[in-house]
């Protein structure tokens, strides 16, 4: 057709029908130009046409919108569907539109390459019949880029023999159908191995779509390029991505799910993974990720995995009722993240198994965690790792408002880097609660002023206290507005600290609030380096322990920095087995340390001296030193280098109230050369187990005495003068013994009230009791006899002991340790007899022979004795006789513990047998309140005789592992109100119950 006049009409053919034309080679002119003529072609089937090379012209083909059906067979030289148009450019894309196609059907077409030889789009919304067979060259779609399909009717919207020739598809729609089941059938495994081009997928209003893809899907490269997929009112749909495929969307931008009513997870789990398996997820690209109204999604996948977002910028979670979608997170990161909160709180409740956060490179974020959702808060977040970096605009990660307080319990590593706007790190009541964490590093944010944020409403004086059990490495570097670790006074304790550093904070009063510091197992070499030291201006205590790789505590060598005094005021260092020295050897500070008040130091066994001497001659206000177990310890106070031998070093200790020193084997001086000391306020004094320390000079040294070249350690005896109470061994007994002795003594102990006396002598040495010490005090009320190993050492009469003058107001008297000591009173001691008589509390401890305190007869009373408690004394049979029972008018409180071979609290008498009148036979308790047995294993009754015991004040009976608990019998007065309590069980009940019930037993 040429004439253009006749082309003005439109025909009305419908089917077109070309069978067995040998010769056909075109079915339009090579330069047709109509338009409208062909329009309303409805069915188009060609045949065995050997010579035809195409069949539309792309014209024409653009306006076939009422065609229904297009069948082509066996034309053999048959090229291509849809002829190129002439003169159109090779980048153009063409755009064909099918809105009735039902059935296409390409048969033996050998040489059929293209549908069209460009690039193109194709839409065949209700196309519901596709065959291709034996089309060999065909690539037919290969420039396809858009398929459309629309009431599609095919149960497989792209099956595996249609997908192949798709090969330049670029966009995939498919909706409104209710007959699609899967949408990718592919189980050509060969065919898989070609990466698909598709980028956008959209499947909307597919009523029984069940697989996007086939279930048994093997590929893995096969849709890398896709960038959008959005999915929407498929009810029947429970899973969209296979676990292979979603591990390879590299290029996913876009991901929106909604109204899927059925769907349970976003990524199904692949068959054969052992659920101890970590899937790793990574969207690099993906920047927005909408789901919505997904009432059964439980999982994004239902196990453990890490998925990263690093630029998403886009999150909206809303309807999702059951989802515990992200339930198996355990890494996010989001990188070039642009929301203004990086987790807001809809999200976060999705988030419960997160371990991990990456936040970084970001100009938008402003809040990290945005929550004020109090009921989410309730739960504690599994988070253990937090990274932020590079975040310019962050001005907070925890929001203003933040009320958590165990959300955050399991953190163990925080890195913060370039934050520029970040003032504070952690609020208060979240820092306080960080008993995990192990890693804290902050770097380059130059604006931060303090690591945690003042609580409002906290009043100034007080004291926060902040433990960081787990905390081995603190890194704070590059901070240069940091002035405050926390802006009040507070303490710290990082008992595990191992690495620390502090570089380019150059405003920095860190821990100026900091009161408390605890190092427990630290491992650095030295445990307060010189760089640290001056940010700890308000310290306090210091407490240093369980460490094996100190060796010095202050290694401090920046004489500027000497300067100002400290004011720490306690230091305790314990079971440091490296420590060498406390100070640095050349340390030359004068009054850095002038506020210590209490040194304790124990179980260093590398220890030599304690104190530079500089430094002890400025300890103005030290009221309490400690020194146990430092089995190398030599001197208390160093010797200072240059000294001439001949210098008197004068120590003055104007507020010490105690000194204690303890199993110090090789001290031999206080300080080694000559020197006096002044300690006006000493009260408490306890010298034990240092068996080459001279601490009271002797009034006759011998030539071989060890120190007899130095002066007294204690020779101005108004050090001793206000002792309260007095702890030492049988070699400074028997030293301060001789020294009382002496004529040269006239000062006394008048204000002392304990003495402890351990009476651990050689066996070559006769331990006696120290007469001149215990007439010296004469208001001693307590005496503590320990590690004697014979008794006679004070029941022995002694002419000298004047026992109106001598502890004549003593009301406590302990023993510990009294070897053959088989009762307390003696006929042979009247001295100890006396004094028994005013007692009001006795304690026996570990006296292996002791059978009774009182033998009879025996005229000694007890009758001031209020309190008496009897431990591990494995041969007791009993405490008192009847008869010394009924003496007990003043008794309050009775405990035995351990003590294996007790029988019974009172013992019979051999006159008890005659049956007196009434009330006569009674023994009465009248003050006893409280009886306290434990792991008595023979014990049978309180008393067994034939009185009657009366317990009127009686309140509180305990036993605890003793095979009897019999203590009433019937006729026994005892209150109702009293309570039995049994291996910790009260019995119930009233008294009367009690007693049948011990009677029954």
């Amino acid at each position: 057709m040429n004439d253009t006049e006749m082309l003005e009409t439109a025909s009305r053919l419908k089917t077109l029908t070309l069978c067995r034309l040998s010769e056909l080679e075109r079915v339009w002119a090579e330069n047709w130009q109509g338009v409208l003529f062909f329009r309303n072609l409805q069915e188009v089937s060609v045949s065995d046409c050997e010579k035809l090379q195409t069949l539309f012209p792309a014209s024409l083909a653009k306006d076939l919108q009422k065609l229904e059906k297009l069948v082509v067979k066996r034309c053999v030289n048959l090229q291509e569907i849809v002829e190129k148009k002439e003169g159109t450019a090779a980048i153009t894309t063409e755009n064909f539109v099918f809105p009735r196609l039902e059935k296409l059907n390409l048969d033996d077409l050998p040489e059929v390459t293209y549908f069209y030889p460009q690039t193109f789009t194709l839409e065949c919304p209700i196309l519901s019949n596709l065959s291709i067979l034996d089309c060999t060259k065909l690539e037919l779609f290969q420039s396809l880029v858009t398929l459309n399909l629309d009431k599609c009717i095919l149960p497989h919207a792209s099956p595996s023999v249609i997908f192949p020739y798709l090969k330049n598809l670029e966009e995939l729609k498919v909706q409104g159908n209710d007959k699609v089941k899967v949408v990718f059938d592919m189980n050509d495994t060969e065919m898989l191995e070609t990466a698909s081009r598709l980028k956008i997928l959209t499947l909307c209003r597919l009523s029984e779509l069940e697989h996007v893809w086939a279930k048994n899907w093997p590929g893995v490269l096969f849709f890398r390029n896709l960038q959008e997929v959005s999915v929407s009112d498929c009810e029947k749909l429970q899973t969209l991505f296979p676990a292979s495929l979603a591990k390879d969307l590299q290029k996913l931008e876009k991901l929106v799910v909604k109204r899927c009513v059925n769907l349970q997870e976003i990524v199904e789990k692949k068959e054969g993974i052992a659920a101890t398996t970590t899937e790793n997820f990574v969207f690099p690209h993906l920047e927005k990720l909408d789901l919505d109204d997904l009432p059964e999604v439980t999982y994004f996948y239902p196990q453990m995995f890490t998925l990263e977002c690093p630029i998403l910028s886009n999150l909206s979670i809303l309807d999702c009722t059951k989802l515990e979608l992200f339930q198996s997170l355990v890494t996010l990161n989001l990188d070039k993240c642009i929301l203004p909160h990086a987790i807001p709180s809809v999200i976060f409740p999705y988030l419960k198994n997160l371990e991990e956060l990456k936040v970084q490179g970001n100009d938008k974020v402003k809040v990290v965690f945005d929550m004020n959702d109090t009921e989410m808060l309730e739960t504690a977040s599994q988070l253990k790792i937090l990274t932020l970096c590079r975040l310019s605009e962050l001005e907070r990660v925890w929001a203003e408002n933040w009320q958590g307080v165990v959300f955050f319990q399991n953190l163990q590593e925080v890195s913060v880097s370039d934050c520029e706007k970040l003032q504070t790190l952690f609020p208060a009541s979240l820092a306080k609660d960080l008993q995990k964490l192990e890693k804290l590093v902050v770097y380059r944010c130059v604006n931060l002023q303090a690591i945690v944020e003042k609580k409002e409403g906290t009043a100034a004086t007080t004291t926060e206290n902040f433990v960081f059990p787990r905390l081995e490495k603190l890194d704070l570097d590059d901070l240069p507005e940091v002035t405050y670790f926390y802006p009040q006074m507070f303490t710290l304790e990082c008992p595990i600290l191992s690495n620390l550093s502090i570089l380019d904070c150059t405003k920095l009063e860190l821990f100026q609030s900091l009161v408390i510091l605890n190092l427990d197992k630290c491992i650095l070499p030295h445990a307060i380096p010189s760089v640290i030291f001056p940010y700890l201006k308000n310290l306090e205590e210091l407490k240093v322990q369980g460490n094996d790789k100190v060796k010095v505590v202050f290694d401090m060598n920046d004489t500027e920095m000497l300067e100002t005094a400290s004011r720490l005021k306690i230091l305790t260092l314990c079971r440091l087995s490296e420590l060498e020295r406390v100070w640095a050897k050349n340390w030359q500070g004068v009054l850095f340390f002038r506020n210590l008040q209490e040194v304790s130091v124990s179980d260093c066994e590398k220890l030599q001296t304690l104190f530079p001497a500089s430094l002890a001659k400025d300890l103005q206000k030290l009221e309490k030193l400690v020194v146990n177990r430092c089995v190398n310890l030599q001197a208390i106070v160093e010797k200072k280098e240059g000294t001439a031998a001949t210098t008197t070093e004068n120590f003055i200790f104007p507020r010490l109230e105690k000194l204690d020193l303890d199993d110090l084997p090789e001290v031999t001086y206080f300080y080694p050369q000559t020197f006096t000391l002044e300690c006006p306020t000493l009260s408490n004094l306890s010298i034990l187990d240092c068996t080459k320390l001279e601490l009271f000079q002797s009034a006759h040294p011998t030539a071989e005495s060890s120190s007899s070249n130095i002066q007294s350690h204690m020779s101005n005896l108004k050090s001793l003068s206000n002792v309260k109470e007095l702890t030492l061994d049988w070699k400074h007994i028997s030293a301060l013994n001789l020294w009382f002795k002496s004529e040269q003594c006239q000062e006394g102990l008048d204000y002392l009230e304990e003495i402890v006396l351990y009476f651990d002598a050689d066996e070559n040495e006769k331990a006696m009791l120290p007469i001149e010490i215990l007439q010296k005090a004469p208001n001693l009320t307590h005496l503590d006899i320990g590690f004697c190993k014979s008794s006679k050492t004070f029941f022995a009469e002694n002419p000298e002991i004047d026992v109106g003058r001598m502890l004549g107001q003593l009301t406590i008297l302990t023993l510990d340790e009294v070897s053959m000591l088989q009762s307390i009173v003696s006929k042979n001691s009247l001295w100890l007899n006396t004094i028994c008589e005013k007692l009001h509390e006795l304690n026996v401890y570990s006296c292996p022979h002791l059978m009774t305190l009182v033998h009879s007869p025996s005229r000694v009373s007890f009758s001031c004795l209020k309190q008496v408690s009897i431990i591990r004394c494995p041969n007791l049979h009993n405490l008192f006789t009847s008869s010394a029972a009924k003496k007990l008018i003043n008794l309050e409180n009775i405990t035995v513990k351990h003590c294996q071979s007790v029988m019974k609290i009172v013992a019979n008498e051999r006159d008890e047998n005659e049956h007196k009148g009434e009330g006569e036979d009674e023994l009465i308790f009248g003050k006893l309140e409280i009886l306290k047995l434990v792991s008595l294993p023979k014990f049978e009754s309180f008393y067994t005789g034939r009185s009657t015991l009366n317990f009127p004040s009686f309140k509180d009976v305990r036993f605890t592992n003793c095979d009897s608990t019999k203590i009433f019998r019937l006729g026994d007065k005892v209150p109702a109100t009293l309570k039995v309590e049994i291996d910790g069980d009260y019995w119930k009940g009233d008294i009367n119950s009690v007693i049948m019930k011990q009677l029954e037993e």
